[in-house]
């Protein structure tokens, strides 16, 4: 069952308290997840992609966003786990606005549940690192820890199993 989000006002959503940083908490499949809401250019839903031969199997292909491709990224295959059924996307804002496509990036997720506002200091950083893994940080959400992705860190993962140098 979907929730909706209730938003008080448009502006209230650009409101972040000074030392707050905005996080955006989605799910994939039934574990919830968060990144940066900054990072995040646009929230897509049922665009085409298209698949490429000879990637990883947490790679699902390739979307074209306003006439540049970027890498849609499963980050449950990554973490070795059941892949997403959605269309959903979040694409990664890519500050550089290269044609790299190894830098423009979506990450495939299952829903979004909220936009949550949080001390930098109150997140708990990730020390230990295994194979794989794309988080940064855990934060509270609510009373649950949810794991923050790290795009750089998928980024990494990539760049080490094509093989770019």
């Amino acid at each position: 069952m979907q929730e909706e989000i209730e938003i008080q006002s448009e502006d209230s959503l650009h409101e972040v308290p000074e030392n707050y940083t905005r996080y955006l908490i989605f799910s994939m499949n039934d574990e919830s997840f968060a990144i940066r809401s900054d990072l995040v250019t646009e929230i897509a839903n049922d665009f085409q992609i298209y698949l490429l031969p000879f990637v990883p199997n947490y790679v699902c292909g390739l979307i074209n966003q306003q006439g540049n491709p970027f890498v849609v990224v499963d980050p449950m295959v990554m973490m070795k786990q059941k892949a997403q059924n959605s269309n959903m996307l979040i694409i990664i804002n890519n500050n550089e606005q290269t044609n790299d496509v190894a830098e423009n990036l979506c990450i495939k997720i299952s829903d979004i549940l909220d936009f949550f506002d949080i001390r930098q200091e109150d997140l708990l950083e990730l020390k230990d690192e295994k194979d794989g893994v794309c988080f940064s940080a855990t934060l509270d959400w609510n009373g649950k820890m949810v794991n923050v992705i790290d795009y750089i860190k998928i980024l990494e993962k990539m760049e080490k199993d094509f093989c770019m140098e």
